[in-house]
């Protein structure tokens, strides 16, 4: 298993630099013919959602359509897959940041009974204690 970042992921998904989108997709191919997978860590695939979100206009449906495409796929293992799903499906409805949402779910997870926040937005979710 190979472990991909940020940059590798967006030349993938959005093809938007032709050359290094090639350079990607032989590299998959080779990785799919021996067998390999490619592994993502929550950390890429936060920051994945938000150069998809931020810089191309992803949105809460694309961002899901994306999600479940890599989870469909056998070329790839996300890491706490069950958790992201979560994470994307609950950021439908807030306001509040897919980063900030994997925060505190991991900082529940972990045994904490709450993440504090300076976050207004945040702290209106019920892991979130805001400090005023």
């Amino acid at each position: 298993m190979i472990g991909l970042d940020t940059n590798t992921l967006i030349r993938f998904l959005t093809r938007d630099d032709p050359v290094r989108a090639n350079l990607v997709n032989q590299r998959f191919d080779r990785l799919s013919e021996s067998g390999d997978r490619c592994y993502i860590n929550a950390i890429t695939l936060c920051e994945m959602l938000w150069v998809l979100r931020s810089s191309y206009g992803y949105r809460g449906p694309q961002l899901l359509h994306t999600v479940s495409m890599l989870l469909s796929s056998d070329m790839f293992e996300l890491e706490e897959s069950a958790l992201m799903v979560d994470i994307l499906e609950r950021s439908q409805n807030t306001k509040v940041g897919i980063a900030d949402l994997l925060i505190a779910l991991r900082n529940r997870h972990a045994g904490c009974s709450t993440t504090l926040t300076f976050d207004k937005q945040a702290a209106k979710l019920d892991e979130f204690t805001l400090l005023a």
